[in-house]
């Protein structure tokens, strides 16, 4: 239980140090946006990495495992004898960006799934992103039924980051 002394030596190390501690300001918001986005600053100051490169360091840094609901639509597809899934997320939260997602395919006709995880993603809340599965299982699989009633599919352990101005 936090005492009325280490809030008072939080917020005395905090002035002391102002606001240019970005360890301190991600060490508390870890899981946030505040976090990330102090991750990020901290990274254009230093000038070593590409912002792509920072913000794949620094979304994998502060990323933490989600509530979030996440719909979407998905199914196979097939052309010149090759078989992949593709679908489309949606984050239904209303307060939290998704950074990472698995998806979980079950066949009624196999007895094991296909479980992908789509990491380095930004899916904002209200919005979509699309995925592509190609190295399945069964690809190669010509008789294969891909109706819509042949599978169910899932998406799992969704991470993100709570949005935290």
């Amino acid at each position: 239980m936090p005492t009325r002394i280490g809030y008072v030596l939080l917020a005395a190390g905090t002035l002391v140090l102002g606001g240019c501690d970005s360890d301190l300001v991600q060490m508390f918001y870890k899981g946030t946006t505040k976090a990330f986005a102090a991750c990020m600053d901290q990274a254009k100051k230093q000038s070593t990495l590409s912002d792509t490169a920072a913000k794949a360091v620094c979304v994998e840094k502060h990323s933490v495992e989600i509530a979030a609901k996440l719909g979407g639509t998905a199914g196979y597809n097939r052309s010149f004898g090759s078989i992949w899934f593709t679908g489309n997320v949606i984050n239904e939260s209303k307060d939290t960006v998704v950074t990472s997602f698995s998806v979980v395919i079950m066949r009624k006709d196999k007895p094991e799934g296909e479980f992908r995880t789509f990491d380095n993603q930004w899916i904002e809340p209200g919005q979509s992103q699309g995925f592509s599965i190609h190295d399945l299982q069964y690809a190669n699989d010509e008789k294969l039924d891909i109706s819509n009633g042949s599978f169910s599919w899932s998406t799992e352990m969704p991470k993100g980051l709570k949005v935290v101005f």
